[in-house]
């Protein structure tokens, strides 16, 4: 098959909801799936961060002004049963992972910082209460912020990780949140 990158530019894959089995059962076992195929195609400029299910912020250095910090989003979210706390994981609980992330950020501190998750911390999306529905889009959006999933900006669990995650960004001047999951393209400032 094709490879799924061009010339000696690495790849990242970092997990969602829809490779944690979207908060399922078979989660931890398909993002372990998802790292031993990755594996298998012996490239070592191919990779899933974090590996293992592990939600440990990963550094990746672009260039010598330029950092880009990843963490699993979807653990994060994760029902603590489907996580996998137990693991070979450098981080095991949130504020691990926040101590971890910090030392990462406070190491690149004058660089440029792409925190790279699966999850936005702003979106105009859907999962921010935002649909495209001429007659209906305030009462989605009334609905989507009463009765939010845990993929939705207005939950509890997405509003405590972005606060939390915050907190550590307080005083980094360069820093550019870049997330998918609302599948488009979206340029906030906030």
């Amino acid at each position: 098959f094709s490879p799924f990158r061009a010339k000696d530019a690495p790849v990242y894959f970092i997990p969602g909801n829809h490779d944690w089995d979207r908060s399922g059962k078979l989660g931890l076992l398909k993002i372990k799936q998802q790292g031993i195929f990755l594996a298998s195609q012996k490239d070592s400029l191919l990779k899933l961060v974090p590996q293992n299910g592990c939600p440990d912020p990963f550094e990746i250095n672009i260039a010598d002004q330029l950092t880009v910090i990843a963490f699993d989003s979807e653990w994060w979210l994760n029902p603590e049963p489907a996580r996998n706390d137990n693991g070979d994981c450098n981080c095991k609980t949130k504020d691990e992972v926040l101590a971890q992330l910090k030392a990462l950020v406070d190491k690149n501190r004058g660089k440029m910082i792409f925190l790279a998750s699966h999850h936005p911390f702003l979106t105009y999306g859907s999962h921010g209460g935002y649909k495209n529905i001429p007659v209906f889009g305030g009462l989605y959006r009334a609905i989507r912020l009463a009765f939010p999933s845990r993929q939705d900006v207005a939950h509890p669990l997405y509003r405590n990780m972005i606060k939390r995650v915050n907190s550590v960004l307080v005083d980094v001047p360069h820093v550019i949140h870049i997330a998918g999951h609302d599948h488009g393209l979206q340029l906030n400032k906030d």
